[in-house]
């Protein structure tokens, strides 16, 4: 797919870029930018929130994500209680200040560091059974996640979180975001598309291997061969469930995209006999702008293009979830744990 116009690429652009925390890591670090859209409340910390969340929609649970960070580092580990309130639509926005909503803890979901060791399950529970403490931004990153949620309205809501650190230090901060009537992505529920991808075995002749993989740029090797020699239109229905990695791990803006390619192929050396994966490289030609084809399917939206996301599809083609930006890889092995052995791997 040949898009020469401009793109917006929402992925957290260079804000959450800075969210790099290591669990027990030195304090300090560089200043993240001011977020416009978060509001800074009070306590002894000067902390600012930033949603990470891709879609929300109303009526659905969903994952809500989201990034903490102060002008002397960043939030990370442990859990942070959220409150959510409704401010309204556009047209017809709430008069008075809200009252506080749905109130959920969220708790800390490490991100490796691109190309470093992937977190175990126990370094992963590790960080989020510790208090929250200021961190370097030059080791690991994460967010808070909370889960099952449910937003009852479409429109514009507002996230209050407060934090207590492990020192006692205290702080507040808010950030809005809109919820939607309907999915604009591949959603629950929904069948998957109809994707015509490259393998690795027919990429046409005038598109590098770095079409099929952003990180065979330069001649080195697509990293991960068998997440690329799968046909999703072809195996769709098939009765073998299939895990879809949309992301462009060389180029992405949020720097997620290739620690989460790497979660995912670290997985299919466990389920591999449980369901297909697939990575879907975002650039046809980045220095062209140009968005593959099969990627499109999934994640562009004119005149938003958004990743990563991780897609778990059901043998009869249904996607059963989805993750969008981040993924708990104990989330996605939990659900894999429940599809059946077929013998053999992808």
């Amino acid at each position: 797919m040949d898009m020469r116009k401009r793109i917006t690429v929402v992925a957290l652009g260079a804000l959450l870029t800075l969210l790099v925390a290591a669990c027990g890591g030195d304090s300090g670090g560089e200043t993240p930018g001011d977020d416009p859209n978060a509001d800074t409340g009070g306590g002894s910390l000067q902390l600012s929130a930033e949603v990470a969340s891709y879609e929300i929609v109303a009526g659905e649970s969903s994952r809500f994500l989201l990034g903490l960070f102060t002008p002397n580092g960043l939030v990370s580990c442990g859990q942070v209680p959220l409150s959510f309130s409704y401010l309204g639509t556009e047209a017809a926005p709430e008069e008075a200040v809200p009252d506080p909503g749905m109130d959920t803890p969220a708790h800390f979901v490490l991100v490796p560091q691109e190309g470093g060791p992937l977190p175990s399950s126990e370094d992963l529970d590790a960080a989020a059974a510790k208090e929250p403490e200021i961190t370097a931004p030059d080791q690991v990153r994460g967010v808070y996640q909370a889960t099952d949620l449910i937003f009852d309205q479409a429109g514009f809501w507002e996230v209050s979180v407060d934090v207590t650190l492990g020192d006692g230090s205290t702080g507040a901060a808010t950030a809005s975001f809109a919820v939607v009537k309907k999915a604009a992505y591949p959603n629950i529920g929904e069948q998957a598309p109809n994707t015509k991808n490259w393998t690795i075995n027919d990429v046409p002749k005038d598109i590098s291997a770095e079409g099929l993989d952003s990180r065979a740029a330069g001649g080195a090797e697509i990293p991960d061969p068998t997440m690329h020699d799968t046909v999703i239109a072809e195996t769709l229905g098939e009765g073998k469930p299939q895990v879809i990695v949309v992301a462009t791990p060389l180029y992405c803006q949020s720097r997620f995209c290739g620690p989460v390619v790497d979660e995912v192929g670290a997985l299919q050396e466990r389920y591999g006999d449980r369901a297909n994966f697939v990575h879907l490289e975002v650039w046809r030609d980045f220095n062209k702008r140009q968005v593959n084809k099969a990627a499109a399917d999934w994640v562009y939206r004119k005149p938003d293009l958004t990743e990563p996301w991780v897609f778990l599809v059901g043998a009869d083609g249904t996607i059963i979830d989805r993750w969008a930006n981040v993924v708990d890889p104990r989330e996605l092995a939990q659900e894999l744990e429940q599809l059946p052995a077929r013998g053999g791997s992808a």
